[in-house]
Parts: C-alpha cells; structure tokens; sequence
C-alpha cells in the first residue's frame, strides 16, 4: 500500500469521524437552543393561559392559542399536583394529516374550585425542517470537502512527492553489476535530498563490497586450492611407498581424506559465494526430462555398485530458464544425495510433472529429533559421513530459493523424498526469472 494512500485512510477516517461527532454535537446544541427558546414561550403562554382562565366564566376543553398551538385540559382530583414538565412527543396533526412532533408544557391548576391538568403543545415542524436542512448543509459540505482533500492530496502527491517517485525509479534501474554514475534528479526537499546522498553512500559501499567479494571468490578457489592439491598429491605418492608402516600409511591416508573433504569444501563455499553474488546470470531454456535422464546416466557405475533399483516416471517434459551450471550443481547434488545415503540394494524413484521435480531413495531413519528441512542448513548433516561437506543440500537450497521455486524434505519410516516445485518456461513469455 502507498504511503500517501494510507495517510489518507486515517487522514479521511479522522474527519469523517470528527465531522460526525461534531454534527452530533451541534445536533444537540440546536436542539437544547430551540427547546430552551420553546420553553420559554411555553411559560409565557402558560402565565397567559392561567391569566385568561382565571378572568373568564367557562372553560373550554381545548384551545388554539397560535396556528400549530394546541391547549388541553383535563380534570383531576384536587389532591393530584402535577410539577412543570416539559416533554417532546408525537401528535396527530389535521392540517397536516400526519403525526408530528410537538413540544409540550404540563402543570396542574386549580380553576372555579376544579383541579385541572393543563397540556400547551406547541409544533417543532419548523424547526425540524431547519434542522433537516442544516444536517443536509453539513453533509453536502463533509462530501465536498472529502472530494477537496482526495484532489488536492493527490496533487501534493504529484508535486512534493515527485523526488521521491523519480529516486526509486532510478534505484529500480540501478544494477550493482554493472555500476554506473549515481545521479539523482535535482530536489528543492531537504530530506529528500538527504535521503539520495544516504543512499548514494550505501550503494557506493556496496559497489566496494561486491567487488570485494567477487575479487575473493574468484581468488579464494585457486589460493587454497593450491596447497590442497599439493597435499593431495603428496600423500598420494606417500600411500604408494611400501617402506612405510602401515601406522603410517593410516595417518597418510586420514591426512589425504581430509585434506579432499576441505578441497570439496572451499569447493562448495566459493560456490555459494558465487551465487549468492549473483554471478550465474545467464539463463538457458533447459529440458528438465532430458537433463536428468543424461545426469543419472553419470551415476551408473555407483548405481550398479549398491545395486540400487532406479525408478522413473516421468509424465512430462518441461522446460526451466535456468543457469546451466545451478542446474547442473542442483541436479547432481540430489541424484549424489540419493545414491550416497542410500541402503545396498535400495531404491531411487524419480518423478517428473509439468510443475514438479521429486527424488525419493530408501535411507537410514533420521535421528531422533531431527527435521528433514533442517537438512537444507549450510554444515548441517543426517550422518558424519567423512566425503560430505554438508553444504549440498544447502547448495540445492540456495538455488531453489534463487529461481523463486519451493522445496520440501519429507521422511517416512525409511523413504526421503525432496520435492522441488517451480512453473515450468513458456517460449513465448518467460515466468521464471532470477527472484534477485
């Protein structure tokens, strides 16, 4: 939601609001002004009233003192007093044929030795309408002064709002990778202004930082690979020298397997860097189908060698706009994880949909208390095998997430599954695209 549209919200709700309390009171202000104005009429024709039946012989049931005034009186028991009350309340009206609201007087009065209740009833219809007309006033001003506030809102909008709008529609164009003169629009608001030159220094830290991490990427693999690779070799030529003890030959052979499990882990690191860098930016339409068919036909040997029974069912072929190298890293990483923890003489079932990906293997049972999709954590490991960095699933993790697809790990009793949901690449209209 906009900035400006919820300010209007709460500013238009505001008013409504106080327009609303403020019409109820000035309701009651009318109200109470125009009773206090009939009371005192009341009274006046009350001392009238009393005057005229005191000086005259007979008494009539009713009178009309003014046009809308009526007088009743009734009789009562001497020992009945009636205070002075005034009430509003509904009366038939002949002229009128309606029943309209009235304004009345009641006291008792004692008139040739006969207690009398006496009602003066005087018509509000005037002041009703007036009433009704001010409420229309007051609400054609309210719509008014709304329809005001949206048109001059909205161009303050255009107008002060302006700088804002053109800065973010710079920082929207604005590619890291590819960094170019920071030149912000020109603008006459000082916190706009400060807030071009914040974010001016943010993005030129940024620029630094990603050239440093790209600059260390790319270093970090050939430096440590290096000694790595002498260490390897080293042992290599160690473990084939038969003078040794086979003490020492061990030893040898420990140093040789860690030093290819740290190999296999810079390997993985400075992988994720890379993505994470986004360094993999070019896309290539890629058959899932056809691409897991010639990735699994790279395992065949170690397939063979756990006589492992490999399942496929593949309904569909679609097509992926993805980096070749993260499919790649992606697929190899789920078909190694199947055949690596799987059991001799165990099960891979492979699954293909238009918009799903499911590798299944039987397994070892996951320790008790741990969660399948803690699995996908950068070290975090089902078992202490030596040869894994735990940073595969990780890798595949990362990729998922970097193409806006889902992934899930599901363990029952012995079976893994790890479903990997995404929308499938149309040639005319791409719907996968990097998600940063």
């Amino acid at each position: 939601m906009r900035l400006l549209t919820l300010t209007n919200r709460y500013y238009f709700a505001s008013i409504i609001v106080i327009v609303i309390i403020g019409g109820l009171i000035s309701y009651q202000i009318f109200k109470a002004s125009i009773n206090k104005q009939f009371n005192e009429k009341l009274l006046a024709e009350k001392e009238q009233l009393i005057f005229e039946l005191h000086s005259h012989e007979n008494i009539k049931e009713a009178y009309y003192l003014n046009i809308g005034d009526k007088i009743t009186l009734k009789e009562l028991d001497r020992n009945i007093h009636v205070e002075l009350t005034w009430l509003d309340t509904l009366l038939y009206e002949e002229f009128q044929k309606k029943e309209l609201t009235f304004r009345q007087i009641r006291f008792s009065d004692t008139v040739d030795d006969k207690n009398y209740l006496i009602t003066i009833s005087k018509s509000l219809l005037s002041t009703d309408e007036l009433i009704t007309g001010i409420g229309e006033v007051m609400l054609i001003l309210m719509i008014s002064l709304i329809i005001a506030l949206v048109l001059v809102s909205d161009g303050i909008s255009k107008t002060v709002w302006q700088s804002f709008h053109d800065s973010l529609i710079f920082l929207k164009s604005y590619d890291i990778k590819n960094p170019k003169a920071l030149k912000f629009k020109k603008t006459r608001i000082e916190e706009f202004h400060q807030l071009n030159d914040v974010i001016s220094a943010m993005i030129e830290k940024s620029i630094d930082d990603y050239s440093t991490l790209k600059e260390f990427s790319e270093n970090a693999s050939h430096e440590i690979q290096t000694p790595l690779s002498i260490i390897k070799l080293k042992s290599e030529l160690l473990m084939q020298d038969k003078t040794l003890k086979e003490s020492q030959l061990k030893g040898i052979s420990t140093i040789y397997t860690a030093a290819n499990r740290l190999s296999k882990l810079n390997h993985d690191l400075v992988f994720l860097t890379k993505i994470d860098s986004n360094q993999f930016l070019e896309l290539t339409a890629i058959n899932l189908t056809e691409f897991v068919n010639k990735k699994l036909s790279h395992f065949e040997d170690l397939i063979v060698l756990k006589n492992i029974a490999v399942n496929k069912d593949f309904s569909a072929s679609p097509k992926l706009l993805v980096n070749d190298t993260l499919i790649y890293v992606m697929i190899t990483n789920l078909l190694n994880n199947s055949i690596k923890h799987n059991v001799e003489g165990g099960e891979i079932n492979l699954r293909i949909r238009e918009n799903e990906l499911v590798v299944e293997n039987t397994g070892l049972p996951l320790p008790k208390g741990e969660k399948a999709n803690d699995l996908f954590l950068r070290f975090k490991k089902a078992s202490q095998s030596k040869d894994s960095s735990g940073l595969g699933l990780a890798l595949v993790k990362r990729i998922v997430d970097l193409y806006g697809m889902h992934i899930d790990y599901k363990v029952k009793e012995n079976i893994h599954s790890i479903s990997i949901m995404f929308d499938k690449h149309d040639d005319d209209n791409s719907n996968h695209r990097l998600s940063n």
